[in-house]
């Protein structure tokens, strides 16, 4: 197997034109850089805003890393911004101008790096050759994270868990490949794990390789919220159906009362806050409003569609 795997990773190094680095190793794919660039930087500021969500970080010294990085480059809806609009409003508007500096920083040094990028030369990664600015609101950014967000207890347990799904995920699915290159029938349980691949499913006249790659592929493609909820259900565990009713009547009744007109324009510009929470089932809908009615009509337009493919619903302005 493991030959046939080398034998794999050649002829995929082949096709790709990727530099040798030496016996059975190879150079990075240029476009590697780029993913793990955007990477950075969108999990860089979502956990700032994480942060902020848990008590963990001030919201001037989060507001502070991204005015360093736009200076007066800043949007003109945040020159108009006054006492009333929300931290929340604030933080999106300076994260979107945030982000368009640190994308275009990416690409100028994608750019500035192609032939130590072609000749699998470059050192370090992506965010080390940016400018300055961009490069220290990126590193900025982790850094808090990791030492003030990363070490919180609430954030440990995510990540614990997070380890407990995978491990049933690749157990269940894995499981269900050994059984299936071992030249016996599948077993009802491991046909029904690999049906939920879709029409990509593994064969049985697949070489062993490929049916993992794929079984990690489909893994790897899935969204936390899918991930946990599939997890589990393997496990056997499912969110009882009582508290999704409760949590959508709660939304029903709040509906009816923007409908009938009783939450106007002007109280909602003043900063209603409606949570509706689930706790057993973990449906979350938060709405802090901006003076915008539709906003609050859009928002159950979709709660009923969503609320039945994900456990968790979040709206923010």
């Amino acid at each position: 197997m493991l030959s046939g795997r080398v034998s794999a990773v050649t002829a995929d190094r082949r096709k790709l034109g990727l530099p040798a680095l030496g016996p059975h190793r190879w150079a990075r794919h240029p476009l590697v850089y780029l993913v793990e660039a955007a990477d950075d930087i969108c999990y860089g500021l979502i956990d700032l805003e994480d942060g902020l969500e848990m008590d963990l970080l001030a919201y001037a010294e989060v507001e502070r890393v991204l005015l360093d990085l736009v200076g007066d480059d800043l949007p003109e809806t945040y020159r108009q911004l006054g006492p009333n609009d929300s931290q929340r409003r604030r933080l999106a508007i300076l994260r979107g101008k945030a982000i368009e500096h640190l994308v275009n920083a990416a690409a100028q040094a994608f750019i500035d790096q192609q032939p130590a990028l072609l000749a699998g030369e470059l050192q370090g990664d992506l965010v080390e050759h940016m400018p300055a600015a961009a490069r220290n609101c990126v590193l900025t950014a982790k850094d808090m994270a990791r030492k003030r967000i990363f070490q919180d207890k609430r954030k440990t347990l995510h990540e614990i868990g997070a380890y407990s799904t995978l491990e049933t995920l690749l157990d269940a699915f894995c499981s269900a490949v050994n059984e299936l290159h071992a030249g016996q029938n599948l077993s009802f349980k491991h046909q029904r794990i690999l049906d939920l691949i879709g029409h990509t499913i593994p064969q049985a006249d697949w070489p062993p390789y490929r049916s993992y790659l794929r079984v990690l592929d489909f893994i790897a493609g899935m969204t936390d919220l899918y991930a946990a909820d599939m997890a589990a259900q393997i496990r056997g565990i499912n969110p009882p159906e009582s508290d999704w009713s409760a949590g959508l009547a709660a939304l029903q009744a709040l509906q009816q009362q923007v409908d009938q007109q009783q939450l106007g324009a002007d109280g909602l510009g003043g900063g209603l806050k409606i949570v509706y929470r689930v706790d057993r089932c973990g449906l979350l809908l938060e709405q802090f409003t901006d003076g915008l009615q539709q906003t609050v009509q859009r928002l159950f337009s979709g709660a009923y569609r969503l609320a039945q493919h994900g456990p968790q619903l979040r709206v923010r302005d």
